[in-house]
């Protein structure tokens, strides 16, 4: 058999004599295949992207921690509405003078973290779902999915011009739909941390999150 492994994570790596031992995971659903291996492309270096992981069950996606507060809804796995598997992340924020309803990486630190290269090209992708996504006091206050990049002593680069920012997502209410922008990793940059992900702060309306991506190209 000759095995070609993409758009994973690789967790193990075994010879035995001419045939390979791969395991790998897809969706957070683990493989092992045994044969002649032929490419291990892992692409994508999102960090439990799928929100899916939720070690401890307290309703939050392990390697995120939510923001919310003055009247909005604090994010929360919904296992009753996903675009694929079994839950997305759903924001609720009703209200233009809360904080917003979103998600941020956590604990701060390299192995939350994305790893990333000077130079290399950046596909963001994700699936969104909206129900009367407004706007609020400034264009990046939506529903979107905002990033950082850190040098290799985790000191954050000038922002801007080293920001991200998932604006191809839109407002008003609309359904499920893939949106991605495409960044390039800037001078000095090491890691790539996602400062928030769902309704940033004067925002408002409700969302939900699934299948957040970061492939590099």
């Amino acid at each position: 058999e000759i095995i070609v492994v993409y758009d994973c994570q690789l967790t193990n790596l075994k010879s035995f004599k001419s045939d390979i031992t791969v395991t790998y995971s897809t969706s957070g659903i683990s493989h092992t295949r045994i044969g002649k291996l032929s490419a291990i492309v892992a692409k994508n270096i999102a960090r439990n992207g799928n929100f899916e992981s939720d070690s401890d069950n307290n309703g939050i996606p392990d390697r995120w921690a939510v923001h919310a507060n003055g009247g909005d809804v604090a994010p929360n796995l919904d296992n009753s509405v996903s675009h694929s598997g079994k839950a997305s992340i759903h924001f609720n924020s009703p209200t233009a003078g809360g904080a917003g309803s979103f998600i941020a990486m956590s604990p701060f630190g390299a192995s939350i973290m994305s790893p990333v290269q000077q130079g290399q090209a950046l596909k963001l992708s994700v699936w969104a779902k909206g129900n009367n996504i407004v706007t609020g006091a400034f264009g990046w206050h939506r529903l979107t999915i905002l990033g950082r990049f850190y040098d290799s002593s985790l000191v954050q680069l000038p922002c801007p011009p080293s920001c991200v920012d998932l604006g191809t997502i839109p407002t008003g209410t609309f359904n499920w739909g893939r949106y991605e922008q495409i960044f390039v990793v800037p001078a000095g940059a090491a890691y790539l941390s996602f400062t928030g992900a769902g309704i940033i702060d004067t925002g408002t309306g409700e969302a939900w999150l699934d299948e957040f991506r970061i492939d590099v190209t």
